[in-house]
């Protein structure tokens, strides 16, 4: 008889651990909110080591040794995330064009005429770490739908092909804030949508001049900033 209650004991004992570690029985396990955080996250936050990753199109201004113009194409993303952390490889592939018409030196000639095929593709690769300041979960049995906002930052190497020849090559850094709507059910998937700004350094410097009135001419800024609008499908993590 002892053995049969032991036994019983031990088997709801192991059954309730097993439904503590569902999201439906929060409640039963008795989680009680601190400070920042849930009854949910108290369940959620048992970090795991997972794949994560995105996939879409953006869209935003480029900055090109102090000229501005359009960039658009599509990125991905694919690294691992840890709790609120993610460590993530980026690639991009877009459409851009120079601000402005450039010099085309015609044969081996001295002649130089202006090219109005300003176009090219610039290819983007790089690293960036991802942490999530602030989530809110809504928790329907099993299944949990997170709005999370982040913030990134990380560095990166642009390589421009124009297409009527040449190449140029800048190292960059990004640091973007966003927004991703995540349902964790047996399909994990979501949406983000995020504001980056990318930095390089600016190899025209020109010379001393006033954009507005001033006092003394100075120096252009030594440095490009571009901003980019992302809207992206999300998996894993």
């Amino acid at each position: 008889m002892l053995v049969v209650v032991l036994g019983a004991s031990t088997a709801r004992a192991d059954d309730g651990v097993r439904q503590c570690e569902t999201y439906a029985n929060y409640e039963r396990c008795g989680f009680t909110p601190t400070s920042g955080v849930t009854r949910y996250e108290a369940v959620l936050e048992k970090p795991r080591l997972a794949l994560a990753g995105d996939v879409g199109l953006h869209v935003g201004g480029l900055h090109y040794d102090g000229e501005t113009t359009l960039l658009a194409g599509a990125g991905a993303s694919l690294g691992v995330s840890y709790g609120r952390f993610a460590l993530l490889g980026d690639f991009s592939d877009d459409a851009t064009s120079a601000p402005q018409p450039v010099p085309l030196a015609l044969g081996r000639g001295s002649a130089l005429a202006m090219s109005d095929d300003t176009g090219g593709e610039l290819r983007r690769y790089g690293l960036r770490g991802r942490l999530a300041f602030f989530r809110h979960l809504d928790v329907q049995g099993d299944d949990v739908a997170e709005l999370s906002m982040f913030v990134d930052a990380g560095v990166g190497h642009e390589h421009v092909d124009w297409n009527i020849g040449g190449v140029d090559d800048r190292d960059d850094a990004i640091v973007g804030i966003g927004w991703r709507a995540f349902a964790r059910t047996p399909h994990e998937r979501g949406l983000l949508l995020e504001l980056s700004m990318i930095i390089t350094r600016r190899y025209n410097d020109g010379i001393p001049a006033c954009g507005g009135p001033c006092q003394m001419a100075t120096l252009p800024s030594s440095i490009d900033r571009s901003l980019v609008i992302d809207l992206r499908y999300v998996f894993g993590g």
